[in-house]
């Protein structure tokens, strides 16, 4: 979990056999309309992909947020990364990375 003055951010991971499913959240303290970027990456002996998601999303004061739902194929040998950024007017004001191996 990342948190950064008004801001904060976090994944959950949920395993479902052979794939994950990244669950990104974002909390606010105040009422604000922010800009998310989604990045996962995976590196194996299948090769390498890397997929991006991003949005805007008006938050409440105090209520979590489900951004969006990434589901990652993984078979032994794989590394991945997923990195959620979000900002606000620009600024970077929060950050949380996840990775699995």
């Amino acid at each position: 979990m990342s948190e950064s003055g008004n801001y904060k951010v976090w994944m959950k991971a949920e395993p479902d056999g052979s794939r994950i499913c990244v669950v990104p959240y974002l909390e606010s303290n105040q009422s604000a309309r922010l800009r998310y970027e989604l990045v996962s990456t995976k590196r194996g002996p299948s090769g390498f992909s890397r997929s991006q998601q991003s949005g805007t999303v008006a938050v409440v004061g105090c209520s979590p947020r489900e951004l969006a739902r990434l589901t990652v194929s993984f078979q032994e040998g794989d590394y991945c990364e997923v990195t959620l950024q979000a900002y606000a007017q620009e600024r970077l004001v929060a950050a949380e990375t996840l990775r699995f191996s």
